[in-house]
């Protein structure tokens, strides 16, 4: 028997996921006319795909990663130049 609590956040997150996986399943099934299950164990080097797969994953996740900082960065100078800003204008 498996336990779980339902939660809003947690129903959300477990809606999400299986979409994506049933949205990677139906990509695959086009891409290669078959599911995993259809697909010989001996059809690719399971373990390298998944080598590969994390790798690109780490990839994505570094250039999000760059992209969220740089908008931070842009963000944080806009808030200094609006706090000087409002400073000069408390002062007069």
């Amino acid at each position: 028997m498996t336990r779980s609590i339902s939660t809003e956040i947690a129903e959300k997150i477990m809606i999400m996921v299986a979409k994506n996986i049933n949205d990677r399943i139906w990509k695959g099934y086009e891409t290669y006319g078959q599911t995993l299950d259809d697909c010989p164990d001996d059809a690719y080097d399971w373990d390298q795909m998944i080598i590969e797969e994390l790798l690109d994953g780490l990839q994505y996740m570094t250039k999000e990663n760059a992209i969220l900082r740089k908008k931070l960065s842009a963000e944080t100078r806009e808030n200094l130049k609006l706090k000087r800003f409002l400073e000069r204008e408390m002062k007069e």
